[in-house]
């Protein structure tokens, strides 16, 4: 397979801190991964995310995007490239209509690539709770909606323009069991019909397995690589997790 992303030697600080969260963070993904992200709050996982994306300055280490070095990492070059990012939480503008979120979403991109980004979405919804009535409300204010459906509205659009590639930081955080599972399972789909690569921080364990061809372990700002046997059974990951934890031994 090819590579599409390459990190080497990554390393982070919080902003106004000097605090070290990552710490020669290296690995590839490749074309067609999906890969889960695990460890556990303040590990470092949403800071990875940002200093790939460009909101975060690295203070060393280097990012290649299909074998070509990127000097200055930035959103506007990520989503030129087709590559998407989903904060934790999601971001919607809830003063605006659905439907202009979806075209703020776009705004780099064309009318017609909007339009057929909605009508995907409404495919996305089809079977899945709550899916209805985002549809019947996409001209309302979103603000007017759930949680949970603000947080599908987030996802839908970070699918706009057909990406090769989706950051996906808790994308179920705060849905019910069933409506995570159908959305985890479209983008699955997605993945494997279409070739869609994704990196996604998720706790859900029975996801993992699931839906993961390759599993990250991240603790004490360092990233390891977990094998299939550990993560064949639930609890074999559950303990392995606690294992590597505990000890920070990689």
């Amino acid at each position: 397979m090819a590579e599409i992303i390459r990190l080497e030697g990554l390393k982070a600080k919080y902003p106004y801190s000097d605090k070290i969260v990552l710490r020669d963070i290296s690995f590839t993904i490749f074309s067609g991964d999906f890969i889960t992200l695990l460890g556990p709050n303040g590990a470092g996982k949403s800071t990875l995310f940002r200093v790939i994306y460009g909101t975060l300055p690295a203070l060393e280490g280097r990012i290649f995007f299909r074998e070509e070095e990127i000097k200055k990492t930035n959103p506007v070059s990520w989503l030129k490239n087709r590559v998407r990012y989903l904060p934790q939480g999601g971001k919607i503008f809830s003063d605006l209509s659905i439907r202009d979120n979806f075209y703020m979403a776009g705004r780099f991109l064309s009318g017609e690539q909007v339009r057929q980004g909605i009508e995907d979405f409404f495919s996305l919804l089809e079977g899945i709770p709550d899916g209805e009535r985002i549809i019947n409300n996409f001209n309302k204010k979103a603000g007017s909606l759930s949680g949970g459906q603000r947080q599908v509205i987030a996802l839908g659009m970070s699918l706009l323009g057909d990406p090769v590639f989706l950051f996906l930081d808790e994308p179920t955080a705060g849905l019910a069991v069933g409506l995570s599972e159908k959305l985890l399972s479209r983008l699955k789909e997605k993945n494997k019909e279409h070739g869609l690569t994704l990196l996604v921080v998720e706790h859900n364990l029975k996801s993992v397995l699931k839906f993961s061809n390759r599993v990250f372990n991240m603790t004490y700002g360092k990233i390891s690589e977990m094998g299939k046997e550990d993560f064949s059974d639930v609890e074999i990951l559950r303990e392995k997790i606690l294992q590597t934890s505990e000890s920070g031994d990689f």
